[in-house]
C-alpha cells in the first residue's frame, strides 16, 4: 500500500464520526420555539398559522424520502392535520424554549 493510500484510509477512519454530524440551517418556523407555536395556535394570524403548518407538514415530507415504506405509510395515514395536531400537542409537553425542530426531529425519530 502506498503511503499516500495508508494516509487517505487513515484519514478516513479518522473523520468519519465527523462527516455523519452535518451542520444545517433550519429556515422559518422550525426555528419558532414551542411557546410561540401554542401562542400562534391560540391567537396567532392566519399567516402565522400557515407558516407553522407548512413548515410541519414540509418537514415530515421531507422525512419520508429519507425513511422506510413503512414510515411512508403510516404518515399517509395520518395526514396533515392529524401530524400537526400531535405536533401542537408534544409541543405543550415541551419547555417553551424547545425550538419546533427538535420537537419534530424526535418525533419522527420515534415514528416507526
Amino acid at each position: 500500500m502506498t503511503r499516500l493510500s495508508l494516509t487517505c484510509l487513515i484519514a478516513t477512519l479518522i473523520l468519519a464520526p465527523f462527516a455523519a454530524r452535518a451542520d444545517g440551517y433550519v429556515m422559518g418556523a422550525g426555528r419558532w420555539t414551542c411557546g410561540d407555536l401554542i401562542r400562534i395556535n391560540e391567537s396567532g394570524t392566519d399567516i402565522e398559522m400557515g407558516q407553522v403548518f407548512g413548515w410541519i407538514l414540509g418537514y415530515w415530507s421531507s422525512a419520508t424520502f429519507q425513511r422506510e415504506t413503512e414510515f411512508i405509510d403510516t404518515v399517509e395515514a395520518a395526514g396533515g392535520a392529524k401530524i400537526a395536531g400531535a405536533t401542537i400537542a408534544q409541543c405543550r409537553k415541551a419547555p417553551p424554549e424547545t425550538v419546533l425542530y427538535r420537537v419534530a426531529d424526535e418525533m419522527i425519530r420515534n415514528t416507526k
